[in-house]
């Protein structure tokens, strides 16, 4: 059984603010100025994304070396039976070979076991800005937000077809009681064309509160990826700003969040593709080995 789900309504279509009749989950956000934890600071509300499918959804652009590079990857042991070599013997092999000589069958001898390192275990989320800094152009006049949404529909596809265990959410904020994230595709489902019409349907606007955004995506994760290897990846300009949320305050606790995270095993990564401007401020959020930036996808495959 499955609730009735509850329709959102925003405060402002135009500009969406607190959502009325929605609880959400409460997450606490990091003070650097007092050195403490505000907690239930944040209202983070995750709803499903519904496109319009009328408006037909373009192609995944495909990334072979981005392909190959992530086939490597996630990998864990895989018992692979029945095979003519391997590490060590295995038992019921040896035992159907048994009662076949006894039947009168020569089967071919495949009584090993053999451990290779083929299985996927990899579960990851791909969180895209949806905020309004997302609409600046790179000098060939494309939107940064439209570079992040092919960079994250390439990624899911490919991934998807590794195996992996894949999610695609938007985010964007209004202040510290709207938190949204858009559910684009979760982990139970296909990356199909409703999930592709999403993704060419989310448009940008409000602000980045993106603390809370990793806190909110990062509880997804835990919770849904069913995976021992989790990976955050945050598709963004990594500038965080919000009402009240700006300057060495909103790094420390986007910083913080980040922290958090790592620290309950899931891997962080921040992808700044076709952003205009590369700022510091990435830097000091994600450190030097937690982010990367590209006018596209493409050339950080390699």
């Amino acid at each position: 059984a499955r609730p009735i789900p509850t329709r959102i309504r925003f405060a402002d279509d135009h500009h969406p603010g607190a959502a009325l009749g929605v609880k959400g989950a409460l997450h606490p956000e990091w003070d650097v100025h007092a050195h403490r934890y505000r907690p239930d600071w944040c209202r983070v509300i995750d709803f499903p994304l519904k496109p319009d499918m009328a408006r037909t959804s373009a192609g995944v652009p495909r990334d072979d070396v981005l392909r190959r590079r992530l086939s490597r990857i996630g990998l864990g042991p895989k018992v692979l039976r029945g095979r003519p070599d391997g590490d060590e013997l295995d038992v019921e092999a040896l035992i159907d070979l048994a009662v076949d000589l006894r039947s009168g069958f020569s089967p071919p001898e495949h009584v090993y076991l053999e451990h290779r390192k083929s299985a996927r275990n990899l579960g990851v989320l791909i969180l895209v800005d949806a905020s309004g800094s997302a609409t600046d152009a790179d000098s060939s006049g494309l939107a940064v937000h439209d570079h992040q949404r092919r960079a994250a529909a390439t990624m899911a596809t490919t991934l998807e077809e590794l195996g992996d265990r894949v999610a695609v959410y938007g985010f964007r904020s209004q202040g510290r009681h709207a938190v949204h994230l858009m559910a684009i595709k979760t982990f139970d489902q296909r990356f199909s064309a409703v999930g592709r019409a999403g993704l060419d349907q989310l448009q940008p606007s409000g602000y980045t509160r993106l603390g809370a955004g990793i806190r909110g995506a990062g509880e997804i994760l835990k919770a849904d990826a069913g995976t021992p290897n989790r990976l955050l990846v945050v598709l963004s300009d990594g500038f965080p700003y919000d009402e009240g949320y700006e300057g060495k305050y909103a790094e420390a606790d986007a910083h913080k969040a980040l922290e958090e995270l790592r620290m309950d095993g899931v891997a962080c990564l921040c992808l700044s593709i076709g952003s205009v401007n590369t700022t510091e401020a990435l830097l000091r959020v994600f450190g030097s080995a937690g982010c990367a930036g590209a006018p596209a996808l493409s050339d950080l495959s390699p």
